[in-house]
């Protein structure tokens, strides 16, 4: 996350695209917020579901590793995150108005000067994006197109459901199977991004299609595909 810390009419913070939206932003928020009001040492359990800027709901299951206990190892992490966005002048995030429009709308209210005097302050959000990666031209295959968007170019307009829960949303082994399940029965078109899913350990396979039910592939092929991890 770089800071354009060298100009001295503003201190822009970047939220770079693989942290990018508004919803984390608002939960570093919320875990900062409750880091600084509280006693040394103490531990604050988060309420069930925990409610976010704009409406956002999250329940503990849910929330990134580091975010649910501050005793996890990646908590500081997330702290010391809030408090370099919190001494910045502005925060551009690579996402966009319409996506999380609640969210954003809430972030311009507490920016405006007649926001309530004991708010917990938080530097103005610009949403700015979408910005996508484009392949670097001196890549092999760059001007090779990606056989998943081959077999989008062949569906019909708006017929595809997109599933994928980024680089911090793992799921367990049976929720997998679970949402493996219920696009199957729905019979709608999927594009999937399968991550790994979440295990106790002492499993050595690194693909996460063979996580995925026995058949599902061949009883999917044609209105479905899957990839591995990413997708572009």
């Amino acid at each position: 996350m770089p800071t354009a810390a060298k100009d001295p009419i503003m201190r822009l913070t970047v939220v770079e695209e693989v942290h990018g939206n508004l919803a984390l932003v608002a939960l570093t928020r919320h875990i900062l917020e409750l880091h600084e009001d509280a006693a040394p040492g103490e531990y604050r359990d988060f309420a069930v579901p925990l409610e976010l800027l704009g409406g956002v709901s999250l329940c503990r299951e849910d929330l990134p590793d580091g975010c649910g206990s501050s005793r996890h190892p990646g908590y500081e992490q997330v702290v010391e995150l809030g408090r370099r966005i919190r001494a910045a002048d502005g925060l551009l995030v690579n996402t966009f108005y319409e996506m999380e429009l609640g969210t954003a709308e809430a972030f311009k209210r507490l920016a405006a000067p007649e926001q309530v005097a004991d708010a917990f302050f938080f530097p103005p959000v610009f949403p700015v994006g979408p910005f996508v990666r484009r392949p670097d031209p001196d890549e092999a295959d760059a001007g090779a197109l990606s056989p998943c968007l081959e077999w989008l170019d062949r569906q019909p307009v708006g017929s595809v459901v997109y599933v994928a829960f980024g680089s911090g949303g793992a799921l367990s082994v049976e929720q997998t199977a679970e949402l493996a399940a219920g696009l199957e029965a729905s019979g709608q078109r999927f594009l999937w991004v399968v991550r790994m899913p979440r295990t106790d350990g002492g499993d050595d396979e690194e693909d996460p299609l063979a996580w995925l039910p026995e058949g599902f592939l061949g009883r999917t092929r044609g209105r479905g595909l899957a990839v591995a991890a990413w997708a572009p």
